[in-house]
């Protein structure tokens, strides 16, 4: 795992991949305590999900979507995450299809950013964060984006 310090509530993270012989990637965004969430991308598409945050119980991992497509091998795909209040979503290329999630636990300030690598390599590029506020029309944008 490669951590980066980056201390924010709500941003917006892009980061182009190339899943080389990796098993699966993730992008972790954590607090100061724990992870809070993540982006985890494999060869067959993306499932974002709220981490366990105690390990020790009671809290548990949630996935919140599952979005299949697939990535063939030294292409570069880039993935956008926007974290704002208590909820996220995910988008791969400008596909249609992104996935949503809403949570308490990610309405906190966040304290770093991690990769997470498995099975083999991959590698990243044009990594950016930014310091995001919800869109005044976001509910109606969610609603549109959630209908495909």
């Amino acid at each position: 795992m490669i951590r980066r310090p980056l201390a924010f509530t709500n941003a917006i993270i892009t980061f182009s991949f190339r899943l080389g012989g990796a098993r699966q990637i993730s992008r972790s965004i954590n607090d100061a305590k724990e992870h809070v969430c993540r982006v985890v991308i494999n060869a067959k598409g993306f499932v974002v999900q709220k981490d366990d945050h105690d390990h020790d119980g009671p809290d548990k991992a949630v996935i919140f979507a599952r979005v299949p497509m697939t990535f063939a091998l030294g292409e570069w795909p880039t993935a956008i995450v926007e974290i704002n209040g208590a909820e996220m979503v995910a988008q791969i290329d400008g596909a249609a299809k992104v996935g949503f999630g809403a949570h308490e636990l990610l309405n906190r300030t966040k304290a770093n950013l991690g990769f997470t690598v498995a099975g083999g390599p991959a590698e990243f590029r044009d990594v950016s964060g930014t310091v995001a506020k919800m869109r005044p029309d976001w509910a109606e944008t969610k609603m549109r984006l959630e209908a495909k």
